[in-house]
């Protein structure tokens, strides 16, 4: 969104819908919303290198009391990219400490960080790959996964958008915490700047 002829506001909304087995106990599923990631980057308008800083919030959305953290929290988040011929490059992230919830669930208090490259052809496809890190500092554990990427940009009506589909392929995390695949599928509203 530009805000002025020099500064940019970058919105990134994250809600994830969980379907997980066996993670709360043998024979046991939940299914639906987790806690969202809503983040604001203020972003200098730039020719070759976009950066923005601004707050990370979690936003206790989760439907099942297991599939969230019931706690409202807030930090900082950066990004960095550089854009051009096609190629995106580049890495987001932020700290996010709880400081509001349900007093009987532990606090939050995660490092994320997310690096990407994305190469986008003529027809609108593109073909990437993305590396996610999540530290959690309450549970002294980390996460890294990898995810090659297949995605299009396209119109829908007027409204341009963004489809992609990545397998999510853990290459380092405690057993407690790593999963053994993951499968993200990702629509995004795209909001071309003037």
């Amino acid at each position: 969104f530009k805000l002025s002829d020099n500064l940019n506001l970058i919105s990134r909304w994250i809600l994830p819908v969980v379907d997980q087995r066996n993670i709360t106990g043998l024979n046991t599923h939940e299914f639906g919303l987790s806690d969202a990631t809503v983040t604001a980057f203020f972003a200098p308008k730039s020719e070759k290198i976009i950066y923005g800083i601004g707050p990370a919030f979690l936003v206790p959305t989760a439907t099942d009391k297991l599939l969230g953290t019931e706690k409202f929290g807030v930090g900082p988040s950066v990004l960095v990219m550089h854009q051009g011929k096609g190629l995106s490059v580049g890495f987001i992230a932020n700290q996010i400490w709880s400081v509001a919830g349900a007093s009987e669930r532990a606090d939050f208090n995660s490092f994320y960080t997310q690096i990407f490259m994305s190469h986008s052809y003529k027809s609108g496809a593109s073909l990437g790959f993305t590396s996610e890190i999540t530290q959690n500092w309450q549970g002294n554990t980390t996460l890294i996964t990898v995810s090659p990427n297949v995605g299009a940009i396209t119109k829908l009506g007027g409204q341009t958008m963004q489809f992609a589909v990545m397998p999510l392929i853990p290459i380092v995390g405690h057993s407690n915490i790593r999963p053994d695949w993951g499968l993200r599928a990702v629509v995004a509203f795209v909001f071309p700047g003037s």
